[in-house]
């Protein structure tokens, strides 16, 4: 992956209907180093629908990292063994995802809950490329109404239960984790609730980096300016923004005073 300061510490979080093709090339006029990301695309998408217009992306968008969303091993497999031909720079199993559509299906925040099944998933995609392979998980998620009624608890919103998570799917390989600072709720709040409802919970994420010093850990929600990154590079590796992005993208313009993107 192409290395810079902004590359490793800024990313643009993966957006369902916001961060396409054409909003990436128009991030990359005014900041050439921040770390993109795709739309979230379901293996399923990519075994079935139109491969160009699901995967394809300009060269000028490197470095770029596609997220998929999988319920299974065989599924991550093919799809990640399709998508090795356009050369992304790291791929990211979403696991965070909180819409019921998702969860519905076994993916996203749901498999929160299946830390092995996840470290299933995991190897099946490292099976398939040598690119890095990534997390993006919230703290927690409450699976009340969702999850199997053979659960003997549905509220895993504990820091031990993300620790849990955490330490559990390391087994596969993965070294990088993008944490949301918030539960994900499964029943009874949409993915829009999901970004504003649930806490933020920014000092759990500040103690798994702590405690775990080995892994790259990557703090996500509610951040919006320079001087919120500059705090939580405090404590974390790196900083994910969202929807900010979206709705103020000339914050892209102050990170080469702050991160030296200006500087070659």
């Amino acid at each position: 992956m192409k290395g810079n300061a902004v590359g490793n510490k800024v990313s643009i979080a993966p957006m369902v209907d916001r961060t396409d093709r054409n909003f990436r090339n128009f991030v990359r006029m005014i900041n050439k180093d921040v770390l993109l990301y795709t739309e979230m695309i379901t293996a399923l998408a990519i075994l079935n629908g139109d491969l160009e217009y699901i995967l394809g992306f300009d060269e000028v968008e490197h470095p770029i990292v596609l997220q998929i969303a999988a319920t299974n091993p065989k599924e991550a497999y093919q799809a990640v063994k399709i998508a090795e031909k356009y050369a992304y720079d790291e791929i990211n199993l979403n696991v965070g995802c909180p819409s019921d559509r998702i969860s519905g299906n076994m993916m996203g925040a749901y498999l929160m809950a299946f830390p092995e099944e996840v470290v299933n998933i995991v190897k099946a995609m490292k099976d398939a490329t040598n690119k890095p392979i990534s997390i993006k998980h919230r703290i927690g998620i409450d699976g009340e109404n969702i999850l199997p009624n053979t659960f003997d608890r549905t509220l895993f919103d504990k820091y031990e239960d993300m620790i849990n998570f955490i330490h559990i799917t390391e087994k596969a390989g993965v070294n990088k984790y993008i944490i949301h600072a918030r539960i994900a709720i499964l029943a009874g709040l949409d993915p829009k609730q999901n970004r504003s409802i649930p806490p933020l919970r920014y000092d759990e994420i500040y103690r798994a980096k702590k405690e775990n010093p080995n892994l790259h850990i990557e703090i996500n929600g509610g951040i919006k300016t320079v001087k919120e990154i500059d705090e939580h590079l405090k404590h974390v590796d790196s900083v994910m923004l969202g929807r900010e992005i979206y709705d103020n993208p000339m914050i892209l313009t102050e990170f080469g005073k702050y991160y030296g993107s200006e500087k070659k």
